[in-house]
């Protein structure tokens, strides 16, 4: 944990003494827990540029596979017997919230040629810590009670990369997104829309 701490507070500083142009992006869509669309994620970052080509980039991220519904509880006064109801047998899931520093480069600002230098393109990887929570719980069918729990909180570092590609509009942009997060540890897709806009 402490190099990691240590990490971000070298790149902070290197962003601390840019002077260009900047965007904050907000990106939304679909997070994959095993399958690619199994919950959604959303994201905000703001991009600080460096030197040419490349952006350090601070990074929330909050992803989430929880499902279902309401869990309905009945206790019999008389026999002391607990009972439960739910909308689906099944529900739960997993979310986390992840705090990353990106590195971003942009490829093409190394090209001569102005329209490919104009794209706002970029790929990069972060670090960072993963804040999780995994919940689950089951309602077993034939006698309508809690079959069993599964709970699970904590935090670890994590390794995130991602791809992006905006289209340029006057004021703003707007492009699609894909990437990975949390590699050190489960490992989740994201595929989603992001908009961008300079500032």
């Amino acid at each position: 944990m402490k190099k990691s701490v240590f990490f971000l507070m070298i790149l902070m500083f290197f962003a601390s003494n840019s002077r260009a142009q900047n965007n904050i992006r907000i990106s939304t869509g679909f997070a994959g827990f095993g399958n690619p669309f199994d919950g959604f994620y959303y994201s905000c970052d703001i991009d600080i540029k460096t030197f040419k080509g490349i952006q350090i980039a601070p990074v929330f991220t909050y992803e989430t596979s929880a499902t279902g519904g309401n869990i309905y509880y009945y206790q019999n006064k008389d026999e002391g017997e607990q009972s439960f109801k739910s909308q689906n047998n099944s529900s739960g899931g997993k979310t986390s919230s992840l705090i990353e520093l990106f590195v971003i480069i942009n490829p093409f600002k190394y090209f001569k040629n102005k329209k490919l230098t104009d794209l706002d393109f970029g790929i990069g990887a972060g670090y960072g810590i993963n804040f999780f929570t995994d919940l689950y719980y089951n309602i077993d069918n034939r006698s309508n009670e809690l079959a069993g729990t599964i709970q699970r909180t904590g935090n670890r570092e994590s390794l995130s990369f991602r791809l992006f590609y905006n289209y340029q509009f006057k004021k703003f942009s707007c492009g699609i997104i894909a990437g990975a997060t949390d590699i050190l540890g489960e490992g989740v897709s994201i595929i989603g829309v992001q908009f961008s806009k300079a500032f």
